[in-house]
């Protein structure tokens, strides 16, 4: 038995004796390279190193002593007679007796392909040999080197210095500190460090109001209220043994299944603690422990803890940001509870992801929640002795007992300011809470609010879009509509619209020159055209029309010639958009709701009217464009046509799209002229042609019947730049 420990030993001994037995290699080495190698081939020298080389052709017999490194490392300086006995690797083979006499230094026989040696002889193609040195595998260079034990986390590997000053891998205990003068800290082979409750003389710890270390029976003591949307599958708070800071359990918000929180949507829930009575005399405090792998900061993925009184009252106590926690490791949370001293509360952690995004790490644990008394014979000196790190409460000195005032409307972040409103912007300012009405008017809370007056619409709120009012139209009631077809009734004498979801129906039928009557006999010829009464202004002297057109577009709105247009786009009364109900001149597809016909022009003409010389003339129109608000696309034109041709009176400027302004046209120039009206479309391109298109209505032509009064010429000035503006004998004259 001995003699089989041998090898053993001897390696162990050469792990820290290593210079020495590669110096004694060394010279062994050295002595045989003058011996011939083919001589040596099955010789033992028995005096120095015993070196076995074969022949390149020669095979190694099984029996020979080639499997290990005999290296014998002297203690005291003198040859045993037994060493080499008990330092051969491998029993020696007859021809080889001579070994089991002392050698001077090492006997080394050649490895075999199989079995590696502290020093090797390799072979090389010529048969020389060269010395490969390699280290036993627990040396090293750093401590990254050095594996770690699983197993055991009491134990960290370092890089080491042995006695023979070699560095080697050795395993250094863990030096567990506690956090606290009340804990005691020890290390768990599977856990690391833990604490325990533990007294001592610099300790002034009274007593243990609750612990929570969710092993037994407290781990059903805590409850659980989600408060987002339901998703699939849930993430909120359970009970896990994936992590913890005692024992095996901790509670774990997110998904355990996938070990996050994402589900793809606002995730949210709270995790409620008994109550407690925190001590009246004493400095109570609430320790927690958390693990966490969020987003950082209190703007997202919040969490805040509360203490919440038997009001219902809750107040931040504590809430995550950026310097008070750190990622992926477990810490020890401490919070002063003196602010509630002899009151009873419950503690609430409560998490909100605020969105839907970035929510795929791991989540956060809690474990280890205690709440102590600590030093009752505490005295302050100063407000600043009463800091209890809590931003809700005024910490005061007063004769030295510190006194907490704690605001009941106190907030932490944004989230804590939620007034169940959906209209209102919600925000915690300098820890005050501030809920401001946000701008849409259609935002709601009930259906109640959206009423909107018309009974051709279903009125309610939508969560969907926002909590917004939406008025889809009631198509149960007959007199309710979505366009003109729902509204024909099949009389040639009504003109049938669809307008704001209702139908309207307008008479304009006439069988006779008496159904017109103005009741102007002097300066108009009333008659009834075709079925439709025509009014006729008379060119007499004194006669002067103040509204020679009023066109709002209802009923036949006789007297326009339409031209141009392609693709179904084209100019048309319409009950698409009106200023004035129900009907305007449109520009578009009426079958489409839009003017996506590719590139496409067209112009809308009115009648002629005669004005009147030498007075004033304005004309005033409404317009709605779903176009491009450039003037560089989607162009919209008003031409005057007189005596003087076609001229331009208005052009598109930039525009707010999607709502009704008016424009102004002065058209003092024109008086004593027979003039008409034009409007012509362009949408110069076939891009971006999907809005409903252009709306003209409330076209009103007006005089003053009086001459235009002036004392210089700036007062004529009708800003067209088109005429010739001047001031003669106090009246503006123009020429074109």
């Amino acid at each position: 038995m001995e003699g089989a420990m041998a090898p053993y030993v001897n390696f162990v001994t050469f792990r820290f004796g290593r210079l020495a037995a590669i110096a004694a290699l060394v010279s062994g080495l050295a002595a045989c390279e003058t011996t011939d190698s083919n001589a040596e081939a099955g010789a033992d020298a028995g005096t120095g190193t015993d070196v076995t080389t074969p022949t390149p052709d020669a095979t190694p017999d099984a029996e020979s002593d080639v499997t290990a490194l005999d290296v014998v490392v002297p203690t005291d300086g003198v040859d045993d007679a037994t060493s080499d006995a008990q330092t051969d690797t491998s029993q020696p083979t007859p021809d080889a007796t001579s070994d089991t006499t002392s050698d001077a230094t090492s006997d080394t026989a050649p490895p075999s392909d199989t079995t590696q040696d502290t020093a090797a002889d390799t072979a090389t193609a010529d048969g020389a040999d060269e010395d490969v040195v390699e280290l036993p595998p627990d040396e090293c260079a750093a401590d990254e080197d050095c594996a770690t034990d699983a197993e055991n986390l009491c134990l960290t590997p370092t890089c080491g210095v042995a006695e023979d000053g070699h560095k080697v891998c050795l395993q250094e205990p863990v030096v567990c500190e506690p956090t606290d003068i009340c804990l005691a800290a020890e290390c768990d082979a599977k856990l690391g460090c833990t604490e325990s409750f533990e007294t001592s003389a610099d300790c002034c710890f009274q007593e243990i109001h609750a612990t929570y270390d969710f092993e037994g029976t407290d781990a059903s003591e805590v409850s659980v209220t989600n408060q987002a949307v339901d998703g699939t599958p849930e993430a909120t708070w359970t009970l896990s043994n994936t992590r913890s800071y005692t024992g095996s359990n901790a509670y774990y918000f997110g998904i355990p299944e996938v070990m996050n929180y994402d589900n793809g949507k606002l995730v949210a829930a709270d995790l409620d603690f008994p109550a407690t009575l925190v001590n009246a005399d004493g400095r109570d405090e609430l320790v927690f422990h958390i693990w966490l792998d969020v987003e950082e900061g209190d703007s997202w993925d919040v969490l805040i803890l509360s203490a919440v009184k038997a009001d219902g009252t809750s107040t931040p106590i504590w809430v995550k940001t950026y310097d008070n926690v750190v990622m992926q490791d477990w810490q020890t949370i401490k919070v002063d509870l003196g602010a509630f001293a002899g009151q009873e509360v419950s503690w609430r952690f409560s998490f909100n992801s605020v969105d839907h995004t970035y929510n795929d790490g791991e989540g956060i644990y809690i474990d280890a929640v205690w709440m102590w008394t600590g030093c009752s014979s505490f005295q302050c000196n100063s407000d600043d002795d009463c800091d209890d790190g809590i931003a809700c409460t005024a910490d005061t000195c007063v004769e030295g007992e510190c006194s907490y005032d704690t605001a009941d409307a106190c907030c932490v972040v944004d989230a804590d300011c939620f007034d169940g409103d959906n209209c209102t912007v919600d925000a915690c300012l300098n820890f005050a809470c501030e809920n401001v009405p946000v701008a849409n008017p259609e935002c709601c809370n009930t259906d109640a609010e959206c009423d909107d007056g018309n009974e051709c619409t279903i009125d309610s709120c939508d969560p969907d879009i926002g909590y917004e009012c939406i008025h889809p139209v009631d198509l149960d009631n007959e007199i309710c509509c979505e366009d003109d077809s729902h509204c024909d009734d099949n009389d040639t004498c009504t003109i049938d619209t669809c307008n704001e979801g209702q139908c309207g129906w307008v008479n304009t039928c006439c069988f006779s020159d008496e159904e017109c009557n103005d009741f102007d006999d002097i300066c108009t010829v009333d008659s009834c055209v075709d079925g439709a009464c025509v009014y006729q202004l008379q060119d007499i002297e004194g006669c002067c029309e103040p509204e020679p057109l009023n066109e709002d577009f209802e009923g036949a709105a006789g007297g326009w010639t339409y031209t141009g247009g392609n693709g179904g786009c084209q100019w048309q009364i319409t009950s698409g958009q009106a200023k004035s109900p129900v009907q305007s001149l449109y520009y578009g597809n009426v079958s489409s709701g839009s003017f996506d016909c590719g590139e496409s022009s067209g112009s809308a003409q009115s009648q002629a009217f005669d004005l009147q010389e030498g007075v004033g003339y304005n004309l005033k129109a409404s317009i709605y464009m779903d176009t491009e608000g450039s003037p560089t696309y989607d162009k919209l034109f008003l031409y005057v046509v007189g005596a003087n041709g076609t001229q331009n009176v208005w052009t598109k400027p930039y525009i707010t799209t999607k709502q009704w302004f008016d424009i102004n046209i002065n058209l003092n120039a024109w008086a004593g002229q027979s003039v008409s009206f034009k409007w012509t479309f362009d949408s110069v391109d076939s891009l971006v042609n999907g809005g409903q298109g252009a709306f003209v209505d409330d076209m009103l032509l007006t005089s003053t019947c009086e001459a235009v009064p002036c004392t210089a010429p700036a007062d004529c000035d009708d800003g067209l730049g088109l005429s010739t503006d001047q001031c003669t004998n106090g009246e503006c004259t123009y020429s074109f």
